[in-house]
């Protein structure tokens, strides 16, 4: 689904209810507090049931969403009140507008459990078939989030261990340990390298792709739109979306373990189309992050990268 902006002061006291234990750190143990199976949408992205009210909604996982939602067909199916939301402006990618809230009851998920929570109220056009709602960083940076693309789980795991003790699923000593940027919303900001270049992007299980700013890319890499190299894939003239035969993408380095993608699938987007800010780079879609395995500690600032397949 992608990025949203907005203040969302409004509704954050109602929206994380369910309660974990504070394990003590010093036993440096991981405590997974909830796993569930995921699955994979017709775009690509990554989806895990939550039930809610008795009915089992298939929410998509989207780091780079605002607060965690509901579309309006779930809410009409649950005979939920929708709340208008006051005093606030919230808009989802692409400049939709959310306008309604409405509480839930009997929420479960992975085991945990909450009596009553609020969501926002997702428009139904921009809720794609089969999905009911987003879980977002709301709940998401509560927890450190363990993505097991492999075999097809998706876990929670308490956020008080001793730092930096999470790679419990692979003893290659091969695993990528990347400082992020967290903002306010939770998003997450990473650097990656491309072909020998550094650029920071947005991690975005929202993304069915992952997008560069076609202007970025030709400053950093040397090309423009004559070369014969860059071959449009969508769209004409000024909204044309290009690709260009990047041959890898890193996470890590020689100091911090370092996992390649090699021949990453990159699409170009001229800021018009992409919707992208000047400040962003791009965004780091799901194309490339199912083929590996994620572990984002919130706490710590760190994402721990290993291929999907090490054991």
């Amino acid at each position: 689904m992608g990025r949203g902006t907005g203040r969302l002061c409004v509704l954050a006291a109602g929206l994380i209810l369910w309660t974990t234990p504070a394990w003590p750190d010093e036993t440096c143990t991981l405590y997974r507090i909830a796993t569930v199976d995921m699955g994979i949408d017709a775009g690509g992205r990554m989806t895990v049931p939550m039930t809610v009210g008795g009915q089992t909604v298939n929410m998509l996982v989207d780091t780079g969403g605002l607060d965690t939602m509901l579309s309006e067909s779930v809410v009409a199916s649950l005979g939920l009140h929708k709340s208008r939301i006051w005093n606030t402006r919230i808009t989802i990618y692409g400049g939709t507008p959310v306008e309604f809230f409405a509480e839930a009851h009997d929420i479960s998920f992975g085991g945990l459990k909450a009596a009553s929570m609020k969501f926002l109220v997702l428009p139904e056009e921009r809720a794609r078939s089969g999905i009911g709602g987003l879980l977002a960083p709301d709940i998401l940076r509560a927890y450190d989030d363990d993505f097991d693309f492999a075999n097809g789980k998706f876990s929670l795991f308490s956020p008080d261990h001793c730092k930096g003790r999470v790679v419990y699923w692979t003893k290659n000593p091969v695993v990528a340990k990347i400082d992020i940027a967290i903002d306010a919303s939770g998003h997450i900001r990473l650097p990656v390298t491309i072909d020998g270049r550094e650029v920071r992007l947005t991690f975005d299980t929202g993304a069915e792709d992952t997008t560069m700013s076609l202007d970025q890319a030709e400053d950093l890499f040397g090309f423009d739109e004559k070369s014969p190299d860059l071959k449009v894939v969508d769209g004409e003239g000024d909204n044309a979306i290009y690709q260009y035969p990047f041959k890898t993408l890193t996470f890590g380095g020689d100091d911090t373990g370092r996992v390649t993608v090699n021949n990453p699938h990159i699409y170009l987007t001229p800021r018009s189309v992409s919707k992208l800010s000047d400040a962003e780079s791009g965004l780091l879609g799901m194309g490339i992050l199912r083929q590996l395995h994620l572990y984002i500690s919130y706490k710590e600032h760190r994402i721990f990268v290993s291929p999907a397949s090490a054991n």
